[in-house]
């Protein structure tokens, strides 16, 4: 499950010999609330033939908050599920009100090639040598929907879905999360505010899913994308997360 930006570089690795990687377009749902969208992925998972439990969750940035609401609505179907430098991690509803749909329309309306860039450079803000290439590459594509016909309507994609991270806060459903899960992630992730106050919820996450059912791992340097960063950092301990619930008859 990936985030309103789809920073994805490549195919997870399988993790097994029948493993299937299934990365559904999270923007696909508009602004519709956390609840109706796990209804979507729960119709896909049965679709596709997941046994309960028989899904491994992986949750990236906005899709961290996603998968967080799927493990606690469908249970069964939760093998493993991993948090991965999900957002979400305050309520903030109590430090500021929400903002109108109308004025986050028109200001993204507005989006240009820099401010495009700038908001992707937050992601490597802890070191912008960081920046390759392929980040490049995808500050292009995001402005190329602003050079689109459809851009009205996409830009209206993205307010709705701003305003989902809001109105449908997801730090009460850690502390019912059953799957065994790994919080996971880059320890220099400033997008809360600071990489100081992102490792403290991410421990906090850790520490409220119950019955010693997480475990924390922050990889050191690596900010929100860790897996465009320094694949060969990330995969390793994420994929040996879930060869353990494979291994487990």
């Amino acid at each position: 499950m990936w985030g309103s930006n789809r920073i994805r570089s490549e195919p997870l690795p399988i993790v097994g010999p029948s493993g299937n990687d299934v990365a559904p377009d999270f923007a696909t749902f508009l602004g519709r609330m956390f609840d109706a969208k796990t209804g979507a992925y729960q119709v896909l998972g049965s679709t596709l033939g997941v046994e309960q439990p028989g899904a491994m969750v992986i949750g990236h940035s906005m899709g961290g908050m996603l998968a967080a609401r799927f493990a606690t609505q469908y249970p069964a179907m939760v093998e493993r599920l991993v948090l991965y430098n999900p957002i979400g991690l305050v309520d903030v509803r109590f430090d500021r009100p929400l903002e109108s749909a109308d004025d986050a329309y028109k200001r993204n309306l507005t989006s240009t090639y820099d401010t495009v860039k700038a908001a992707l450079l937050r992601y490597v803000a802890h070191n912008p040598a960081a920046w390759t290439p392929q980040f490049e590459a995808y500050a292009r594509i995001r402005y190329s929907w602003t050079l689109s016909p459809d851009w009205p309507r996409l830009a209206m994609v993205q307010t709705l879905l701003s305003q989902v991270q809001y109105l449908d806060p997801v730090v009460d459903d850690w502390a019912h999360i059953k799957a065994p899960t790994l919080v996971f992630g880059g320890a220099e992730d400033s997008l809360p505010g600071s990489a100081a106050l992102f490792r403290d919820r991410m421990r906090f996450i850790a520490d409220t899913i119950p019955n010693g059912n997480a475990r924390l791992h922050l990889i050191p340097g690596l900010g929100h994308v860790p897996h465009m960063e320094a694949p060969e950092k990330t995969y390793a301990p994420l994929i040996a997360f879930l060869r353990e619930g494979i291994s487990k008859p």
